[in-house]
């Protein structure tokens, strides 16, 4: 058994010790978080010890593995903590508000022979999964554009980092995923500030090495959220959306539109409409998959594994902050 502890039980640490409590091979030994209000609602809901700070949850439960769902600004100081102490890392994207912080990171898990791993958590949708397999088959032949929407109302649980570090992250991760390439260049891009002193709306143009051409368009001022994923290939289009787990596939047709196809249909269709496939999809929690990766890394299994790695956390990382650096100064449009 994998004894698993998790430090901040807001919203999405919650999940996380749910999710370690439900692995038939984990048990959860113990939470922390500095507010104790949270930490009464878990230890009711799981009946597990709770602590204040990572230090007592160490000393006193001994985990294997913990997972770290703190504010950004936290993740670093946290993160190094458990890595001394021999424990096994899963941090929430992003991993650390800096670069030298994610860098000192991985150098650390790296020196004391641990399994460091960042939330990246849509390479486990799977959609994602099987986007994945069909392009590395060459569905769509040649990949050259890919296009992530992701929008949301405002969050009031983050308030330390804007959208490019809350989102914008996920969708660099899953475009370096899918590729196997790096960003090189980013080509053209728009910042927007509305609720406050970090952004809220981001659009990005990013060039990959391998020549595939991608567009960031993450925004937290829409009133609905969105997740969707558009991947333009030579062969034809594939579309995922992230929160029904659906991926449908639009194949190139050989030629123009049959002559029996009226004037009006043959505008629609196009010269080179195929057929769309709707792609079944064993539907599943995200969460419980990455999670039982980082499992089997640990036990030293990385057959198949698509776990994001703390270099996988310091790319993304690096690509938003750049695109923060290329957008400045923030533009403010006011407030709500």
């Amino acid at each position: 058994m994998i004894r698993a502890g998790v430090v901040g039980v807001g919203s999405m640490g919650r999940n996380h010790a749910r999710v370690w409590s439900e692995l038939s091979d984990v048990t959860l030994v113990g939470v922390a978080d500095t507010d104790e209000v949270a930490r009464e609602q878990v230890r009711k809901r799981f009946r597990v010890p709770v602590f204040g700070d990572l230090q007592q949850l160490l000393l006193e439960c001994r985990p294997d593995v913990v997972s770290i769902a703190v504010p950004t600004h936290a993740h670093a100081a946290i993160a190094s903590l458990a890595i001394a102490a021999g424990v096994h890392v899963l941090v929430e994207k992003p991993i650390a508000s800096t670069k030298q912080e994610a860098k000192a990171l991985i150098h650390e898990a790296r020196a004391r022979g641990v399994v460091f791993a960042v939330g990246h958590i849509e390479r486990h949708n799977p959609a994602v999964v099987e986007l994945k397999r069909r392009l590395d088959s060459g569905a769509l032949g040649r990949v050259l554009y890919i296009e992530a929407r992701r929008w949301s109302p405002y969050p009031e649980r983050i308030g330390d980092v804007g959208v490019a570090l809350d989102l914008a992250t996920h969708d660099v991760d899953v475009m370096r995923f899918l590729t196997g390439s790096e960003v090189v260049s980013i080509c053209g891009g728009r910042v927007i500030r509305v609720s406050g002193r970090n952004e809220d709306l981001v659009i990005a143009v990013l060039s990959f090495g391998n020549g595939v051409l991608g567009l960031i368009d993450s925004n937290r001022i829409t009133p609905t959220k969105t997740r969707e994923l558009t991947v333009l290939g030579e062969d034809g289009m594939a579309r995922v959306d992230y929160l029904l787990q659906d991926l449908s596939m639009y194949q190139n047709g050989a030629g123009a539109a049959k002559e029996t196809d009226w004037d009006s249909l043959r505008v629609f269709k196009g010269v080179s409409e195929g057929e769309m496939l709707k792609v079944g999809i064993e539907r599943q929690e995200p969460l419980k998959l990455e999670l039982e990766a980082f499992i089997r890394a640990v036990r030293g299994d990385t057959a198949s594994v698509h776990m994001a790695s703390g270099e996988d956390g310091l790319a993304a990382l690096d690509v938003v902050l750049q695109v923060l650096e290329a957008c400045a100064p923030v533009e403010s449009i006011g407030g709500f």
